[in-house]
Formats: C-alpha cells, sequence, structure tokens
C-alpha cells in the first residue's frame, strides 16, 4: 500500500556491501511509522476491493499503525462478468522511543494471492500464494557507534494444482530467518559502516492427491543451507564533484565450508552540474539458489532427508555494471537512464553444462513530475537474457523484454482529480512447469501400486513437444475520476471522496497462467483473464 509506504529504493548495480544475496537486483524498502498526534483512519470500499488503516498513539513516546487490503469481487457478479482472483494483505507495525536508549520497531505483514483455474470452486482448481514476514529492530547509539540490529523472519509458500489423468497438488514452502547487526560512524570525511549477518534457509516440496489434505503424499523433497557474512563499506566525498562509496563482503556458505566468498562493491558519482549526476557502479553477488524443478520432480517419492540432501541448494554468482545518469531539469521534473551488463555462474539448468553462463543487458530510462498541478510519470524498460553453454554446439538461448509504464493525475474543478495509468509489455518472461519422468520404480517395480496410480500419468512418448511460448502482449488502461468532501460531525473533520474507476478498459488479457495440452491445442490457452470492470467506490479520512 504506497500509504504506508515511506521510502523505496532500487540498486540495479553496485549495492552497498551490507546486502548480501541480490543476484539480479537488491530492492530495499521501508514502511512509515504510525502517526503519534491522535488517532486517524482512512480506507476504501467499492465492487472490487476494500481498504482500512488505523494509526495513533500508545503513549508519547509509542505509536501503532495496522493496514489491510481485500480483493473480494462482489461487484462483478451484478457485471455477470467472472472474476477468478483472489488477494488479501495485512501490515501492522508498532514503534517505542526510548530517548538516548535509541528505539524499538516491530514489524509484521501477510498476503495471500489465489486464481481460480477453472470455473469449478473445488481445492483441485485453485491455485494459492502468500507471503509471511515479521521483523524486530533496534536502532541506538553503542559506545559512541550508530548500532543496528535486527531478527527477522520470512517465508513463502505455494500450492499449485497440476491436472491431468491424476491431478495433484503440489506444494511448496520456503523459510529464512535473518539475524543482522550494522554499526556505523565518521572518521574524518569517511563514513564507515561495517556489521555482520547470519542467515538460515529452508526448502520443502511436497505433493499429493487433489481429493484431501489427508491423502497420502506422493513426493517430498527437502533442502536447507547456512549462510554467513561479514562487511565493510566506506563513503567520502572525494573532490567538489565527485562522491566514492565502496566496500567487500565475504560470506561463508554452509555447503562449501571450504571456501570464503568475497563480495567488492564500488560506486563513483559525478556531479556533472548542479543539476546533473552521473553514476558508475559494480559488484560482485553470492547468494543460495534451488534445485531446478525437474531435479526435484525426479526425486524419489519415499525418500526422506532431513539433512537437506534430496534437492539440494548450491551457490550462484552475479557480477553487476551500472551506469546511470540523473537528471533535474526544472519545474519539478527529473529525469533518469540507466543501462547495465550482468553475468551469472552457477543457476540452476538442468539442460546446461556447469561451465554454461548467463547475461543479461538492458536499459531503463524514466521521467516524473511530482509537483505541480499536474503530476505523472513514463517509464520505458527494455532487456535482454541470453546463455552460452561451451558445452552446446546448438545456437545460444536468447530471450528479450520490454515494459512501458505511465500515470497522470491532475485538477478537476475545485477539489475534483483524474488519474490515468498505462501499462504495455512484451516478450515478458515466463516460468514452465516441467512433467514429471513419471512413477519411480520404487512404486512400480513389476507389479501395480495403489500409490503408482495416484502419481501424473508422463505425456506418451509420440506426443508433439511444447514449440510455441505465451508472446502476446498485453496493453492496460485504467482511469479514475474522484471528488472529495470535506464536512466536521461532532468536532471531527471528515473527508469523503468518491471515485468511479475503469480497469482495463481496453478489455485486454493479462493472464497468470497458461495451459497448454498437446493434443488439441497448438499454442498455450489462457486460464483466466481480466475483464473489464467499472467500479463506483468511495475513500474516507478522519
Amino acid at each position: 500500500d504506497p500509504g504506508v509506504l515511506r521510502s523505496a529504493t532500487l540498486y540495479l548495480g553496485g549495492a552497498p556491501a551490507k546486502y548480501d544475496g541480490g543476484l539480479s537486483y537488491v530492492m530495499d524498502m521501508e514502511s512509515r511509522g504510525g502517526r503519534r498526534d491522535q488517532v486517524r483512519t482512512d480506507g476504501s470500499v467499492d465492487m472490487l476491493s476494500a481498504r482500512a488503516l488505523v494509526e495513533g498513539p500508545f503513549t508519547s513516546s509509542a505509536g501503532y499503525m495496522i493496514t489491510g487490503r481485500t480483493v473480494h469481487g462482489l461487484g462483478t457478479s451484478l457485471l455477470d462478468s467472472d472474476f477468478p482472483y483472489g488477494y488479501a494483505d495485512g501490515l501492522a507495525r508498532f514503534d517505542y522511543d526510548a530517548g538516548a536508549h535509541g528505539s524499538v520497531r516491530a514489524t509484521g505483514f501477510w498476503n495471500r494471492e489465489s486464481v481460480r483455474l477453472d470455473h469449478e470452486n473445488t481445492l483441485a482448481s485453485i491455485a494459492e500464494w502468500g507471503n509471511t514476514a515479521a521483523s524486530l529492530r533496534y536502532r541506538g547509539e553503542l559506545a559512541g557507534v550508530d548500532a543496528e540490529f535486527t531478527a527477522g523472519y520470512g517465508g513463502f509458500d505455494a500450492t499449485l494444482p497440476i491436472g491431468g489423468t491424476n491431478p495433484v497438488l503440489a506444494n511448496g514452502l520456503a523459510q529464512r530467518v535473518r539475524l543482522a547487526a550494522d554499526l556505523g560512524h565518521g572518521i574524518g570525511p569517511l563514513q564507515l559502516h561495517y556489521g555482520a549477518s547470519y542467515d538460515h534457509i529452508a526448502l520443502r516440496y511436497t505433493s499429493h492427491p487433489s481429493d484431501g489434505s489427508g491423502a497420502p503424499i506422493l513426493q517430498q523433497t527437502a533442502a536447507s543451507g547456512e549462510v554467513g557474512g561479514i562487511y565493510m563499506d566506506g563513503s567520502m566525498q572525494a573532490g567538489q564533484h565527485i562522491r566514492v562509496r565502496g566496500g567487500m563482503r565475504a560470506d561463508v556458505f554452509s555447503r562449501e565450508l571450504s571456501s570464503i566468498r568475497f563480495g567488492p562493491r564500488l560506486a563513483v558519482t559525478f556531479l556533472l552540474s548542479d543539476r546533473v549526476a552521473l553514476t558508475v557502479a559494480g559488484g560482485t553477488y553470492h547468494q543460495y539458489v534451488r534445485a531446478s524443478e525437474v531435479a526435484v520432480l525426479d526425486v524419489d517419492p519415499l525418500a526422506s532427508d532431513s539433512a537437506g540432501s534430496i534437492a539440494p541448494l548450491s551457490v550462484a554468482k552475479a557480477s553487476h555494471l551500472l551506469i546511470g545518469l540523473d537528471q533535474d531539469v526544472g519545474e519539478g521534473i527529473r529525469v533518469g537512464l540507466q543501462g547495465f551488463y550482468k553475468t551469472y555462474e552457477g543457476l540452476p539448468d538442468p539442460t546446461a553444462s556447469p561451465d554454461a553462463r548467463s547475461y543479461s543487458s538492458g536499459l531503463d530510462l524514466w521521467v516524473r513530475r511530482s509537483t505541480g498541478r499536474l503530476t505523472g510519470w513514463v517509464g520505458y524498460s527494455l532487456g535482454w537474457v541470453w546463455t552460452a553453454d561451451p558445452g552446446q554446439t546448438s545456437t545460444d538461448r536468447f530471450s528479450g523484454r520490454q515494459i512501458v509504464s505511465a500515470g497522470l493525475t491532475g485538477p478537476i474543478g475545485g477539489r475534483g482529480k483524474f488519474d490515468v495509468r498505462v501499462g504495455y509489455g512484451a516478450g515478458l518472461p515466463y516460468t514452465a512447469i516441467p512433467e514429471s519422468s513419471g512413477p519411480k520404480p520404487v512404486f512400480n517395480s513389476g507389479a501395480s501400486s495403489p500409490l503408482a496410480d495416484m502419481l501424473p500419468v508422463p505425456p506418451k512418448e509420440d506426443a508433439p513437444p511444447i514449440t510455441t511460448t505465451p508472446e502476446d502482449p498485453y496493453l492496460r488502461l485504467d482511469a479514475q475520476v474522484a471528488r472529495t468532501f470535506a464536512t466536521e460531525w461532532w468536532n471531527i473533520a471528515f473527508e469523503v471522496t468518491p471515485y468511479v474507476r475503469v480497469l482495463n478498459a481496453l478489455h485486454r488479457r493479462d493472464a497468470l497462467f497458461y495451459q497448454f495440452d498437446r493434443t488439441r491445442d497448438t499454442q498455450p490457452r489462457p486460464l483466466a483473464s481480466l475483464p473489464v470492470l467499472p467500479i463506483v467506490g468511495f475513500e474516507w479520512r478522519f
């Protein structure tokens, strides 16, 4: 929810050394604290969704913020429109300031998403996934040094029905526990930051028949690993027009204790003028990655290994180089341009040799205006990904994508406003669900087995291969008109904003899932699409 966001910083390359992982990029997002002057609430209700936020003080030194959103889709029945999507999330944050002793913050987040893959509202027709996260953070001064200590938990789980002659439900669970200490202080013109972190990662995959949760487990794999790291990062003004930030990170992974992975980082910003800045940044990153889907599916279904040797984790490496230009052109308008080049090693790919490398490059261009009567943005992103495998003589695999996003907000009359947003995407990546190689010998060694009969039936050997992918671009246009009315009841100021909104005014498909039936299809078919939705609702604030 943008209303609870304090800051969001995207690093396409050259992120500070405090960040581990980030093979592709690093996004640092932080929620804001609840306002403590008085109890406040705002929210909205319409034909498709609902949102509510409550914030206020516990005491003069402690505050809270609780917010939640849901997509209910109740109004779509009035429009005789099928709406297969579901969404809900909730966030709670509590802050306590202890004066000179520092501050403590506790945050919790939960969300759930789903899509109905056919018209039957059964367990075997719904794909769902979601996140759970919690963190506890202390910030203060320790022996003259700025200190921050963090304990966090993150979990992601998903359930996906896989159809066929014998449909099954596949479940995946990823969990992460993190402990980190970050310290910083100044030494003359140098701002020094250093610290340490520990992470525990656990993965688990299971599948069972779709006729009930008490059904026997058909497949089960697990993996776990730990990583500990230390870092040091410094930044300073190296001249009147040059700012330098650099550092080094060292990580040890439990699955390769004999080696230390080093990740150097460097970013140099040149102030070409009072309004133009040029940044050159680069760095190396390491992260645990899980085995490929094919490797998971081909595991012995009866095996179980709590040590995590079934679906092993491996350490992948990425190196980034970024050149960016940021310019303030006046009238509240800023322009940004970034170009990047990245290399990847150790990514799980069952069709590539161990020496294969992947590469990506591209550029991002954005223009935004955040002040004035008219505000808005235009963004364009172009990227390519390819793989070079010395173990293969075939042409290197290559794919490209482009995305356009734009929005415009302005006034209508006195207290009215309009909002228009458009999005276009072509060549976007997709994830294919691999086919199992079929029942394992332990189930089907010369005789039929009840468990073997429950496994998905593999495709026939003479079935034609999948040669097409979902390549249709999407184009979506959303528009809204609203007006705010202010009033006062019982000495309480109220603001009510009714609005009319149209989602997907162009009625273009925006499918999440595609299906390919080799016996009848020539190309993948979208299982659920987003219809045109006119929405009437209102927001409140007091």
